[in-house]
């Protein structure tokens, strides 16, 4: 990433008019946008802020990661198509478009419906779906397929299978249009020979059905995909209160001993069983949530069959509202507050809140979304 950065850097300073002195008068604020497969999440956007802190972009300061943001392939490719395109150009309030990504890794599927076109504004119609079956699971399939093939020949080397992925990867399957046809693939010298196995003149023949198998698990993934997609809607529907205030909330409390509660360390946990709309207590032998992203209710009911620890937030309560109370020669501390996830963005995040006591109004906190347990866990910090 510094080394992109960093030639970046030097490309515009060098082709843009008083390129070095427009640059420096930006570099301490640059805004870095990564785009990243649909599929990935929270971990991986930290791995790459932290990539982004190595390389010495930003900061490693919260001022200094606010300036990494994140956008899906999905919405990347969708955002070029809508404003470099004329058929995005031409989008009117109602139309649906499906933007497939078919990269080199995986292939990244999302659908949106258009709301405005002035300025653009859309909303997701399904859950994303990020395929690992791109471009090089192609080359992978065809070039064991050839190992298979050239089992006991001369030509089943390392070298001669490194130089058909090269050549497949280059030519034909680029190409290829035509399952009828037979294919050649060429890999070595025109001295290479060998009937038996299909190898004239440095040529492998392949039958135009075999390079169609090759494709056809990738291709059938996105059709089953986009299928599916059209079978099941997001279980969040237009009109509801999370989808209109992009926000979900839950009442936590930090209890503590001696000292008042300065840190608030609280596990996200989101639901994974099949129930459409699972209770809080759940008939499927597990679970306790009604929303994907939920909080804790107690260690008890944390069934853990069917609920995974999405992520932790921590934030700093010690402006919070704190009550004492002395019992068994022990003084006592708690804080009540909210954690509010901040939902409808490419990146999960997340906030505090409580009421001010002296104008009963509501105040907000910064917290920050973290994926690794914590060491500093809070003992005694329930939500209720």
């Amino acid at each position: 990433m510094g080394y992109l950065f960093d030639s970046t850097k030097a490309l515009f300073k060098t082709s843009e008019p008083n390129g070095e002195l427009r640059w420096n008068s930006v570099s301490n604020n640059i805004e870095l946008v990564l785009t990243h497969p649909n599929g990935w999440g929270g971990p991986q956007q930290t791995q790459l802020r932290t990539a982004a802190v190595k390389a010495g972009i930003v900061s490693d300061t919260p001022a200094g990661h606010s300036r990494v943001h994140f956008v899906t392939e999905g919405e990347a490719s969708f955002n070029f198509c809508a404003t470099r395109t004329q058929a995005g150009k031409d989008l009117k309030p109602g139309e649906q478009v499906l933007i497939i990504d078919a990269g080199g890794g995986t292939i990244d599927i999302s659908t949106y419906k258009v709301l405005n076109n002035g300025p653009l504004q859309v909303e997701e119609l399904y859950e994303p779906k990020c395929l690992v079956q791109g471009a090089e699971l192609v080359t992978i399939r065809a070039t064991k397929k050839v190992q298979e093939m050239l089992s006991g020949s001369r030509f089943n080397t390392p070298d001669v299978l490194a130089a058909f992925s090269q050549r497949f990867d280059e030519g034909v399957k680029k190409v290829f249009s035509n399952n009828q046809a037979a294919q050649y693939v060429r890999f070595g010298s025109p001295r290479d020979n060998d009937p038996n196995y299909g190898i004239r003149a440095g040529k492998l023949m392949l039958a135009g059905t075999q390079v169609s198998g090759f494709f056809e698990p990738s291709i059938q993934s996105t059709v089953d995909s986009i299928r599916d997609n059209f079978r099941q809607r997001l279980t969040i529907n237009s009109g509801t209160k999370v989808l209109e205030d992009r926000e979900i909330r839950h009442k936590f409390c930090a209890l503590s001993e001696g000292t008042p509660p300065q840190h608030a360390p609280s596990t996200i946990v989101k639901y994974t069983g099949s129930l459409v709309s699972p209770e809080w207590e759940d008939v499927e032998k597990g679970g306790v949530f009604n929303f994907p992203w939920y909080f804790v209710k107690s260690a008890q009911n944390q069934k853990k069959d069917k609920f995974q620890t999405l992520c932790y937030v921590r934030a700093d309560l010690s402006t919070a509202p704190c009550t004492s109370s002395l019992a068994a020669g022990k003084m006592g501390y708690r804080r009540d507050y909210d954690v509010i996830l901040l939902v409808g963005l490419t990146e999960l995040k997340a906030q505090v809140s409580w009421i001010d006591s002296a104008t009963g109004t509501e105040r907000r906190g910064a917290a920050v979304v973290v994926y690794d347990n914590p060491a500093e866990r809070v003992a005694g910090e329930v939500a209720y």
